[in-house]
């Protein structure tokens, strides 16, 4: 009986260490190591400058309240309200939500992909519909 116990217990700390030195290695890059990948281009978000360059518009619908929703607020879209479109994936948001979220992180919050595409981002201007005005 006691040997059955100092067997479980020794099989739980050998099992308890792997897992934490698997976890610990999972997160730890090690440096000058270029084979995995990392996502520093994630890590900041839009500019105030950038963000400028989005094109935004007046909500315009038939109906008073649209049956679509902002998904980072989830209230719907009202009649006026002012909206922002991403150039990448055309989806809406509120220009106050979506403001907040890239400037935080560059992606979309329902695709994932990045706000700008690359090409495209150096080729935006002030001109292009952007909104004159930052919404933070």
């Amino acid at each position: 009986m006691i040997l059955t116990a100092i067997l479980l217990f020794v099989t739980a700390a050998v099992l308890v260490t792997i897992h934490v030195c698997a976890v610990n290695g999972a997160f730890r890059q090690r440096e000058g190591d270029d084979s995995i990948p990392t996502t520093t281009a994630y890590n900041s978000g839009l500019t105030k400058e950038e963000l400028k360059n989005l094109p935004c518009f007046n909500y315009k619908a038939e109906e008073e309240v649209s049956p679509v929703d902002c998904v980072v607020c989830l209230e719907r879209f009202r009649v006026g309200d002012s909206c922002r479109v991403l150039p990448n994936c055309n989806h809406s948001f509120h220009v106050l939500c979506i403001d907040s979220w890239v400037l935080k992180s560059p992606i979309c919050p329902i695709c994932r992909t990045t706000v700008f595409p690359p090409k495209i981002a150096m080729a935006l201007d002030e001109e292009s519909g952007a909104c004159a005005h930052i919404g933070v």
